[in-house]
């Protein structure tokens, strides 16, 4: 078959690919679907399945935190961090190798839809000076661009600054006292090695 299948549904663990024989790139989901990163063979979902467990909606649960000036990182003073949501949290993630790391305090930026309702958290855990890994417990959709729901329609948005990093925005709105539209990506732009 030709057509990809998008599947929404929860992985559930790798196997190896009957296509290529990679020992763990084919990706197994809930609703039967498989997918190899390898070779990008698919095996479409067990519509029994499928229909038999129709898929939920994910809901946010937001992570309580404390508005605190974040000078050391970004020099971001307390009324720039209260008007954007960026609070000190109380976190634990894992490591890029999947170790888990001690609960500690990191950064969280509000994440907020078009409507201006809270739709998720990015969270920076700073592992050591040179390492960082973020988290981002969200709600179902695609993720909105940070501090979006600020600029409404019709704001003249000529002048929109887009960065690559929720604390550079967040220095560009407190420089700027918030006159001038600004958002943030809300992951980073992938690097190429080489």
């Amino acid at each position: 078959m030709s057509e990809y299948e998008r599947d929404d549904s929860a992985f559930l663990r790798h196997e190896s690919c009957p296509e290529c024989g990679s020992r763990d790139n084919l990706a197994r989901y809930a609703s039967g679907r498989a997918h190899c990163f390898g070779c990008n063979y698919w095996e479409p979902a067990d519509d029994a399945k499928a229909q038999a467990a129709p898929r939920k909606p994910r809901v946010f649960d937001p992570i309580e935190g404390e508005f605190r000036p974040i000078a050391d990182a970004y020099g971001i003073d307390l009324p720039t961090c209260k008007a954007l949501g960026i609070k000190i949290v109380s976190w634990s993630c894992k490591d890029p190798d999947g170790e888990p790391l001690p609960r500690k305090s990191c950064i969280s930026f509000d994440y907020h839809n078009e409507k201006g309702s809270l739709w998720g958290q990015k969270i920076r855990y700073k592992i050591s000076e040179e390492e960082k890994t973020y988290s981002f417990p969200h709600a179902d959709g695609k993720p909105p661009l940070w501090l979006m729901h600020r600029w409404a329609k019709g704001c003249d948005t000529r002048s929109l600054v887009i960065f690559e990093g929720e604390g550079d925005a967040a220095a560009y709105y407190q420089f700027t006292q918030g006159k001038y539209p600004v958002v943030s990506l809300p992951t980073g732009i992938a690097r190429r090695s080489g």
